[in-house]
């Protein structure tokens, strides 16, 4: 006589049901292995709704518990199948009311239990969950549609986190990476185009973390901004933006101007894009009494490559202010010994 592992691997696997690792039942007592046969076996195509009704009316608890283990061992038609009988059981109704609890706790496991079923099932509930007090279950239902993957969820995604702190824009960073051109399709220019300036910049943080090269045209008008913090961090992402035009005079006004941190972030913007009329101002910057900027353009002149250092090595010997000498030979150690470049700063 088979054992239930076995009767279970060979109903899923003679389905072509993928199951990704063992299904251990050699720690399950008879009345559970009984359980997990009529589930896998109600997976792949038998009708086992009633007998399983049945069992949850005697035994609901160890039936949720192991309907939960199953589904994600299977995937498509299976677990299509096992997504509906949890709706017919009641159960998906159960998580979606514990996600409105008043402990976090109950709210993240509902919200784990429901991201297990099949596409579109829980979708509504993971979008209203991104709104939630608890920050842990805003990033849990987050990464839940980033997983599924469609294209209004991702697109409600990055709006939600880009009025987020930034702690869950951190932890969300790297998730929404993978969708960055489809969302430059309608979602990050519709944000840019906001007058929303701390969402804006949101954006743009995410943007720079990125550091992909990125269709996004509608940056090009934040050059101009108002607000110089905004406008800083526009010119850091503007090395990553493909554009048709020339730059140049943008970059060399930014590099005239008093605010220091837009002065910065167009130095290494200058020496990003190779803009070699910038020189001359990347020194004068060298030479600020503001040490992020002296920093910066000295990464900068290092970053334009042997003609840039030679400027830095010549200038270590002109009897230099000592802040600027400091910079300068930072920023030489940095490109010689680890290839730091600007965007490390």
């Amino acid at each position: 006589m088979h054992s239930p592992v076995k009767m279970i691997r060979a109903l899923l696997e003679g389905a072509g049901v993928w199951v990704p690792r063992p299904i251990q039942l050699g720690h399950l007592g008879r009345r559970d292995a009984g359980i997990r046969d009529k589930l896998a076996s109600h997976a792949v195509g038998t009708d086992r709704l009633g007998e399983l009704e049945c069992l949850h009316r005697k035994r609901g608890v160890a039936l949720e518990r192991l309907l939960v283990e199953m589904l994600p061992c299977v995937r498509g038609t299976a677990r299509e199948r096992l997504s509906r009988l949890a709706v017919e059981l009641g159960l998906v109704a159960r998580w979606q009311q514990q996600t409105l609890s008043q402990k976090p706790q109950v709210r993240k496991q509902a919200l784990a239990r429901l991201v297990l079923l099949s596409g579109g099932v829980a979708d509504a509930i993971l979008l209203a969950a991104l709104v939630d007090s608890q920050e842990s279950v805003r990033v849990e239902a987050s990464r839940a549609l980033l997983r599924a993957g469609g294209r209004r969820d991702v697109e409600e995604v990055f709006a939600s986190v880009t009025a987020q702190t930034p702690e869950v824009r951190s932890t969300l960073a790297e998730d929404l990476r993978p969708h960055a051109l489809m969302l430059c399709e309608s979602a990050i220019p519709e944000i840019l185009r906001s007058n929303h300036p701390e969402r804006v910049k949101a954006a743009l943080e995410l943007l720079e973390g990125w550091g992909k090269a990125l269709p996004l045209p509608d940056l090009l008008p934040l050059l101009g901004h108002p607000d110089p913090d905004l406008r800083a961090r526009a010119f850091r992402v503007l090395p990553y933006v493909a554009t048709v035009r020339s730059l140049e005079p943008e970059l060399l006004r930014a590099l005239q101007q008093e605010d220091e941190r837009v002065k910065a972030a167009a130095c290494l913007a200058a020496a990003r894009l190779r803009i070699e009329s910038a020189v001359p101002l990347l020194v004068s910057c060298l030479r600020d009494p503001d040490a992020d900027l002296a920093l910066a353009a000295a990464c900068a002149l290092a970053e334009m490559g042997s003609s840039g250092l030679l400027i830095l090595e010549d200038q270590l010997t002109a009897g230099w202010e000592p802040e600027a000498a400091a910079a300068a030979l930072q920023a030489i150690d940095r490109v010689r010994s680890s290839h730091y470049g600007y965007a490390r700063l």
